[in-house]
């Protein structure tokens, strides 16, 4: 599970004619043919007939799209780094200064370890927010701590994710993990929730366009095209997709490669935890 989203007084999710009326709850099961579940999970939203001065936006960074579809994570420790461009505010931020007041960390079962830093337009850092330690199996998004009272996101500001993962070695081949949809594969994403809404800036990264998702299929181990992918292919271009409501993407990222860190045991005694920032 996760912590209660509770958004600023200043700012609020709008539900209603024109905005959202209805939403999915979608979860994921990974259960053995002999296990028997029982899934007592659900939601509880809040409402107030209060209008508030700012519409919450959401932006996705790192691999929101899985455009590294059937990358290979790789085996022992191992560093997927994945940029978001000061182009991405530089076209989208219609205000001069947005506030964030959440985010929250995402990767599968071989995560361990997550950290996003802020860069200004002229490549100085303006803050790190480290996720120290990851488990999948108590939290598929965690929130990440060190966003505190809250930051700022200005013009021109643009962002490194970095992911680290540990496959063990023993791990066949063919059964390590490679980048895609399902929960045996990996994923890289930092969820950032912020003041006010921006269009245009939903999510940036590295891009799949749906004919190629189309194209591959099931051909890429750990890629499958997910039901709300397929249901709406005859709406989609062939390069994105439409998101919620005046929140659609047009920030386009990269990945920017992978780095092999060596035993987590010997980078802990030489660097300490902040080495894998």
């Amino acid at each position: 599970g996760v912590s209660p989203l509770v958004t600023p007084s200043v700012a609020g999710i709008r539900v209603g004619k024109n905005h959202y009326r209805s939403f999915t709850l979608q979860f994921h099961y990974d259960i053995g043919p002999d296990e028997v579940v029982f899934d007592s999970s659900g939601v509880d939203l809040y409402v107030t007939d209060k209008l508030r001065r700012f519409d919450v936006g959401l932006i996705q960074l790192g691999d929101p799209l899985v455009g590294s579809a059937g990358r290979p994570v790789g085996a022992g420790l191992n560093r997927h780094s994945f940029v978001c461009p000061p182009q991405c505010t530089r076209t989208a931020m219609k205000a001069p200064v947005l506030h964030v007041f959440r985010r929250s960390h995402h990767m599968h079962a071989y995560g361990m370890h997550m950290v996003t830093t802020q860069y200004d337009s002229a490549g100085r850092v303006k803050r790190s927010d480290t996720l120290e330690f990851f488990d999948f199996g108590a939290s598929s998004a965690p929130e990440v701590r060190s966003v505190g009272a809250g930051s700022t996101i200005t013009r021109g500001d643009w962002w490194t994710v970095k992911c680290t993962y540990r496959v063990p070695e023993q791990v066949a081949p063919e059964k390590r993990p490679v980048f895609g949809y399902k929960s045996q594969s990996e994923m890289c994403i930092d969820f950032v929730f912020y003041y006010p809404m921006q269009r245009n800036m939903n999510k940036c990264g590295p891009q799949l366009p749906v004919s190629k998702i189309v194209a591959m299929g099931m051909s890429l181990p750990g890629l499958e095209v997910p039901n709300w992918i397929a249901e709406s292919l005859p709406s989609m271009s062939s390069r994105h997709y439409a998101s919620v409501p005046g929140n659609d993407f047009s920030c386009f990222g990269r990945y920017n490669g992978s780095q092999a860190l060596g035993d987590a045991n010997e980078l802990h005694r030489k660097f300490g935890a902040a080495s894998l920032s």
